[in-house]
């Protein structure tokens, strides 16, 4: 399941963009930024993820799907303060 152009729409829809005028604030044509959502795009840039991010106001990861949790241990079971990150 490929969940970028999903969720690359989600967020346009969000804001109410339209596909033209996302298209036009990354200087692609309307046509390019269809494939995006629709996952036909094959090259896809870190920094194109970095502009949808800024325009949509979110993360990079949260295009992505990524959903990045850290815990700690903090109890003293083994008398150190090491933690883990998950």
């Amino acid at each position: 399941m490929n969940v970028l152009g999903d969720n690359i729409k989600k967020h346009r829809l969000r804001l109410n963009y339209s596909q033209e005028f996302v298209a036009e604030e990354l200087g692609i044509s309307q046509n390019a930024y269809s494939k995006i959502e629709a996952n036909q795009t094959k090259n896809f840039t870190i920094e194109r993820l970095e502009q949808l991010a800024a325009l949509f106001e979110t993360t990079v990861n949260d295009l992505l799907g990524i959903e990045k949790h850290i815990t700690f241990n903090t109890t003293n079971d083994h008398n150190d303060s090491t933690g883990y990150i998950q």
